[in-house]
């Protein structure tokens, strides 16, 4: 005789014949969580009832998911351009005297940047959003291959050249 709990509806059954009860269908001998069955993560794919994560649980990881996606976008754009390069694109583009050639030439980098945000950073970020549990939300990635292979490659050396 034997406690068993449905791996679907989550319903216990206690002193049942094991037999009678097929191990892909039900949890034989489980630790019974002490929280109430609305608590429970179902259905129960393992060999442990596991709890729901508590809302404020999974906000939290979702905040910090968010974070880590945008780190490694800021990281994978940091390989091609160095946040020196980056900080003098910005500060030629706001030179006094600037000219049209130079800006639409600096410009090629920022639409760039700014399409890996739209393809890459806010589609993976909208995927943790709709995440329900802490799984979901750290299996999201980001894939930014594609991005990276369409970089138009500016430099600091052509902008500062270009006179106009």
């Amino acid at each position: 005789m034997a406690t068993v709990v449905n791996r679907v509806t989550g319903q216990v059954h206690v002193s049942v014949n094991t037999p009678d009860y097929p191990p892909e269908d039900y949890l034989i001998h489980p630790v019974i969580p002490s929280e109430p069955r609305g608590h429970w993560q179902l259905p129960i794919l393992g060999s442990v009832i596991l709890l729901k994560p508590s809302t404020e649980i999974l906000a939290a990881r979702k905040t910090i998911r968010k974070d880590e996606l945008a780190a490694e976008y800021k990281a994978a754009l940091d390989q091609c351009y160095t946040p020196a390069q980056q900080l003098k694109f910005i500060a030629l583009l706001a030179a006094p005297g600037n000219n049209v050639e130079r800006t639409t030439y600096i410009s090629q980098g920022l639409t760039w940047e700014a399409q890996g945000a739209a393809l890459c950073l806010f589609p993976a970020q909208d995927q943790v959003d709709a995440a329900t549990t802490l799984e979901e939300v750290d299996a999201v990635t980001l894939a930014t291959t594609g991005w990276l292979a369409t970089d138009p490659k500016i430099s600091v050396r052509t902008a500062e050249a270009i006179n106009g």
